[in-house]
């Protein structure tokens, strides 16, 4: 899907037609409204914890798509926003805003995750990771994904798991992977962290958006 770019006098519109994000940021009073039929139901999801979680602390989205947590998280006070992407055409309406409205507390890395950790070093106070772990799996195992999210989170970690029985993971052929299942998840979360919670489902029922806590 392609993305569009829409300027006004006041704000930036970054369309509905990428891939899972719409929104409109107003850069001239730094505020972000999600506009997206994929965006709007998560960020109902998390709008009532995430602005307290992010004041004042590194934010880090991996498969950041077109930054719109990040903004969120620059509205809301953080100290700095960290977008993580692989595909460049994510970044274009992000790097058009950033021309528009500069932002010091605000970071853009391209690359694939968590590949990129030979490379760059990672830590944030929060992290997210919404529609990712289904792009990671097989080729790293969910025990070793939530062992490296550990690592580079020292507070909370936002995750949205996918069932098997989600449209999009048709072609994934995940059923013969006898550790892709939900339940195994949260048993390695338990494992894993002091404490972890389902917000509720994403834009289909088939997707679980969890709030993970690393303190108690």
């Amino acid at each position: 899907m392609t993305t569009s770019i829409i300027r006004r006098e006041d704000s930036t519109v970054i369309s509905e037609n990428t891939n899972y994000q719409g929104f409109v940021y107003d850069y001239a009073n730094n505020v972000c409204t999600p506009t997206g039929s994929r965006v709007v139901p998560k960020w109902k999801l998390l709008r009532n914890v995430f602005p307290e979680l992010v004041r004042g602390k590194r934010f880090i989205d991996i498969g950041a798509n077109s930054g719109f947590f990040c903004f969120k998280a620059v509205e809301h006070g953080c100290r700095q926003a960290v977008g993580i992407e692989a595909e460049d055409k994510y970044y274009r309406p992000v790097k058009r805003t950033l021309e528009a409205r500069p932002l010091v507390n605000f970071a853009w890395i391209k690359g694939v995750f968590p590949d990129i950790l030979t490379t760059t070093s990672l830590e944030g106070d929060v992290v997210m990771a919404l529609s990712v772990l289904h792009h990671i799996f097989p080729r790293t195992s969910l025990n070793e994904t939530i062992r490296v999210f550990e690592e580079i989170t020292s507070s909370h970690l936002i995750i949205e798991w996918i069932d098997l029985n989600d449209d999009r993971m048709g072609k994934k052929r995940f059923s013969r992977y006898p550790e892709y299942r939900r339940p195994y998840f949260e048993n390695l979360l338990s494992k894993t962290f002091p404490k972890w919670k389902v917000l509720g489902r994403s834009h289909k029922d088939s997707r679980f958006v969890y709030l993970v806590s690393k303190v108690t």
